[in-house]
C-alpha cells in the first residue's frame, strides 16, 4: 500500500470552490476502467473543476451546492480523500499564481501541473428548476357542494388571501404553490485528462423531486441526486487488484478499507490475459470470467472474499474486477402439479430473481395457469407470486435454494347460463430449487413445492362499466357451483438466466 498523504493541496481563490481529491492506488483508462492490472502500488490525484460560482438573491448557488456533493460522495466513498481548498491557494500564493477565470477546459493543464495531478473532473449544471405546482388534494374532491358552501369556500378564500397580501405588503406576489416546490436538477460530469485537455470520459446524471418548501425540495432532490454520483464515480474508477491466495471458496484480495472496500461488494474474477501471435502480430486476447466473489471481513489493507459462483478454476494472480451492476436472474418454467382434491393442475411461465447469485434472494414471478374443478372441467388462468428465500452453495456447480411464495390465481369459465365467469384463490407454498450450475450465466433448475389453501368455489362476474360496474355471483344447476382447488404438490423444472444488471442511478450501491 502506499503511504498516507502528508500533506494537502490545496482549492481555489476568491470564493471558488475547486477541490481536490486523490484516488488511491489506480490507475484508469479512458473509460473509467483500470487500464492496468495488479495491487495497487500509487495514489491517483485528481482535481475537480467547477463552473464559475454564480448566487441568486438568497446567496444559494446550486454549482457550490453540486460541488460540495460531488465532495462529500467522494469522501463517503473512501477510494477519495477530499483536500481542503486553503492548502492549494497557499501554494500559488507562493508561485505569485490565481485561479481567477480559470474555469474552462484549457484550466485544467495548468492546475494539474501546478498540483501535480493526471486528471481532472469538470462538472457542469445542465438544468436547475423549481417552481410551486399545485397538489392533486388541492382538487375538489365534490362537485356536488351546494351554491351557498361554494360561495362560502370561495369568500374565506378571497378574504384570507387579502390578509396574507396586506401582511406582506411590498413583497413579491406569494406563490400559491409554494409548499409544493417541484425542484429538477441536471448535471455533465466530464473527466479530462490534464495534460492534453481531452474528454476521456463523461455522464450526465439528474433528479427530482416534488414536495415540501423550496429549501426542503431541493434538498430531497440533492439527495437522490448524491446516489446517481456515487454509482458513476465508481465507474470512473473501478477497484482491481489480484487474487493473492485461494483456500477453497475462499479469496484473499490485497484491497482494504484504506480505499473505500466494504463488506458486501462484488468482484468479478478473471483469468489473466494472454498474448497470441499472429504471423507479424501480437494480440492481447482479455482473459475470460471464472467466478463471482462478494467481500466478507475487511481489514485497512486487505479483504476476505466469498467465492458465489464459480464455472472455471480460480488461481492466486488472477485478476479481481469490481462488478457494480446487480447480478438478476430469469427463470423459464413449467410447474406440473397434483391437486389433492381433484387432479392435475400446470402453469407455465417465468420467475424474476432480483438478487441471483446471492444467499437472500427475491422476486417476482408469473405463470399462465390450468387447474381442474369438481366437474372435472379445465379451466384456463394465471398467477402471480411474490418470492423471498435462501440460498446456500452446496458444490461449485450446485445450490440449493429454499423459498416461500405468495400470491394470486384468477381462473375463468362459463357459468351454466353461458356468461364467463372467474374465481380467484390465494397462494402460499413452500418449496426448494436445485440450482445446477451450466455456464457463466445459465443454470438447470428442478424444484418441489407444496401449494397451501389455494381453493374456491366462488365464481363471479361484473356487469356494467366504470361507476355502474358491480359484481354479479355466476348460475350454477342443481349440481352447484364447481370447486377449483390447485394445493398440493407441485414440480419446478426450468432453465435459469443470469445478467448483469443496469443499475439505475438512485438506488443504493451494496456495502455503502
Amino acid at each position: 500500500m502506499a503511504p498516507p498523504l502528508t500533506h494537502f493541496l490545496k482549492t481555489i481563490r476568491l470564493g471558488l470552490p475547486l477541490l481536490l481529491v486523490t484516488l488511491p492506488g489506480l490507475s484508469t483508462g479512458q473509460t473509467g476502467t483500470p487500464a492496468t492490472t495488479g495491487n495497487i502500488t500509487e495514489i491517483k490525484r485528481l482535481v475537480i473543476l467547477p463552473a464559475i460560482d454564480e448566487t441568486d438573491d438568497t446567496g444559494f448557488s446550486i454549482n457550490r451546492e453540486v460541488n460540495r456533493a460531488v465532495a462529500s460522495v467522494a469522501a463517503r466513498l473512501g477510494r477519495f480523500h477530499i483536500i481542503d481548498r486553503n492548502d492549494l491557494e497557499a501554494i500559488l500564493q507562493e508561485q505569485d499564481l490565481a485561479l481567477l477565470g480559470l474555469v474552462d477546459d484549457s484550466s485544467a493543464v495548468e492546475i494539474g501541473r501546478i498540483a501535480a495531478a493526471q486528471e481532472a473532473l469538470r462538472i457542469t449544471v445542465l438544468n436547475f428548476h423549481q417552481i410551486g405546482v399545485p397538489k392533486d388534494s388541492d382538487k375538489d374532491e365534490d362537485d356536488d357542494d351546494d351554491e351557498e358552501s361554494a360561495g362560502t369556500a370561495i369568500a374565506t378564500g378571497i378574504f384570507g388571501a387579502l390578509l396574507k397580501a396586506a401582511a406582506k405588503e411590498g413583497k413579491e406576489e406569494l406563490d400559491p404553490y409554494r409548499d409544493n416546490i417541484q425542484t429538477q436538477i441536471s448535471i455533465e460530469v466530464r473527466n479530462i485528462d490534464v495534460e492534453t485537455g481531452q474528454t476521456l470520459y463523461s455522464f450526465q446524471a439528474g433528479a427530482s423531486h416534488t414536495g415540501g418548501a423550496r429549501g426542503k425540495s431541493r434538498e430531497k432532490a440533492m439527495r437522490k441526486l448524491r446516489n446517481s454520483i456515487s454509482t458513476e464515480l465508481r465507474k470512473f474508477y473501478l477497484l482491481e487488484s489480484r487474487v493473492m491466495a485461494v483456500r477453497g471458496d475462499e479469496l484473499f484480495l490485497p484491497l482494504g478499507s484504506a480505499i473505500g472496500l466494504r463488506r458486501g461488494m462484488l468482484f468479478t474474477i478473471v483469468e489473466p490475459d494472454r498474448q497470441e501471435q499472429f504471423g507479424d502480430m501480437t494480440i492481447a486476447i482479455p482473459g475470460r470470467p471464472v467466478a463471482y466473489a462478494r467481500v466478507q471481513e475487511v481489514s485497512e489493507t486487505g479483504n476476505r472474499s466469498l467465492v458465489l459462483r464459480r464455472w472455471g478454476e480460480i488461481r492466486p494472480g488472477y485478476a479481481a474486477r469490481e462488478q457494480i451492476a446487480p447480478l438478476w436472474g430469469l427463470l423459464l418454467d413449467a410447474r406440473p402439479g397434483v391437486s389433492g382434491s381433484f387432479g392435475d393442475n400446470l402453469g407455465l411461465g417465468l420467475r424474476i430473481h432480483g438478487a441471483a447469485i446471492s444467499g437472500f434472494d427475491f422476486g417476482l414471478g408469473l405463470h399462465y395457469a390450468s387447474a381442474i374443478d369438481s366437474r372435472d372441467h379445465s379451466n384456463p388462468g394465471f398467477q402471480i407470486n411474490a418470492m423471498a428465500g435462501r440460498r446456500m452453495r452446496l458444490s461449485r456447480a450446485m445450490a440449493l435454494f429454499t423459498r416461500v411464495e405468495l400470491g394470486f390465481g384468477a381462473y375463468f369459465r362459463d357459468d351454466d347460463n353461458g356468461q364467463m365467469v372467474n374465481a380467484g384463490v390465494g397462494i402460499l407454498s413452500l418449496g426448494a430449487d436445485l440450482e445446477l450450475l451450466r455456464s457463466q450465466g445459465s443454470d438447470l433448475v428442478v424444484g418441489l413445492a407444496w401449494r397451501f389453501g389455494g381453493k374456491s368455489s366462488k365464481w363471479t362476474y361484473s356487469e356494467g362499466d366504470g361507476d355502474d360496474s358491480k359484481t354479479v355471483d355466476a348460475e350454477w344447476d342443481l349440481r352447484g357451483a364447481p370447486d377449483v382447488d390447485i394445493s398440493g404438490l407441485f414440480v419446478t423444472v426450468g432453465y435459469r438466466f443470469i445478467f448483469p444488471g443496469v443499475r439505475r442511478p438512485g438506488l443504493p450501491i451494496p456495502g455503502l
